[in-house]
């Protein structure tokens, strides 16, 4: 049952992410630039996320690998964090 429950935890937090995503796509469109304040009030989950990713992001940069350390990290391709 462990591995069953683990499965399901890690299938929605790669939805939730793919939602989020879709929602910075849907921002783009809207606002011409993704740079989602921290405190987004129309979508304050959006904001924390974007600048969650910009952190995983810089990381990244500095040769940091692992440094997200979850399931997520397939999502985040080069064309993906340059949106960041």
């Amino acid at each position: 049952l462990a591995g069953i429950n683990e499965e399901t935890t890690s299938t929605r937090r790669q939805a939730r992410w793919m939602e989020r995503y879709h929602e910075l796509l849907e921002y783009k469109r809207t606002h011409g630039h993704c740079r989602v304040p921290q405190n987004y009030k129309e979508n304050p989950k959006l904001g924390l996320w974007v600048k969650t990713n910009r952190a995983w992001y810089k990381d990244r940069l500095n040769g940091q690998e692992d440094f997200i350390g979850c399931a997520n990290v397939a999502h985040m391709t080069d064309e993906r964090f340059e949106l960041l």
